[in-house]
């Protein structure tokens, strides 16, 4: 979510200090942002949680950069260009409603990757919720 909003009682359901060790272990160095951000994408496709999409850029000799990265979780979609404003990355957090991004908000890297791990943990959470109540219903112990 935005930096100021809040899920319907989602907020309360994982603790703080489940949001800053995600976010430890991603840890990342701006001016480095051509090796970070393919390994963010592979951490956040090995958690299933949201879709990733890609966009490369080719370069010289076959390697590849990524140009453009979209995860989406729930109704936000997060987009960063990595060479977006010279030096700095265009970070971008979208609310989407019926496929039509009805708000768009321009943050750091640093904001983007606060609310995109905060996102992460409130839908894992409520996934591992959903398996257990599906465990429950089937009968079947943990």
């Amino acid at each position: 979510m935005a930096a100021n909003e809040q899920s319907s009682g989602e907020s309360d359901s994982f603790a703080p200090d489940e949001i800053d060790m995600l976010a430890s272990s991603i840890a990342f160095d701006v001016r480095d942002l051509d090796s970070f951000l393919p390994a963010l994408v592979e951490k956040i496709r090995s958690l299933q949680i949201g879709t990733v999409t890609t966009k490369s850029k080719k370069k010289l000799f076959g390697s590849s950069n990524l140009d453009n990265v979209v995860f989406e979780v729930g109704d936000l979609v997060f987009r960063i260009t990595p060479k977006g404003r010279g030096p700095l990355p265009l970070c971008v957090i979208s609310k989407v409603i019926g496929g039509v991004s009805v708000k768009n908000q321009h943050v750091t890297l640093e904001e983007w990757l606060k609310e995109l791990v905060k996102e992460m943990t409130i839908h894992a959470i409520q996934a591992g919720r959903d398996r257990a109540a599906i465990q429950r219903a089937l009968g079947i112990d943990r």
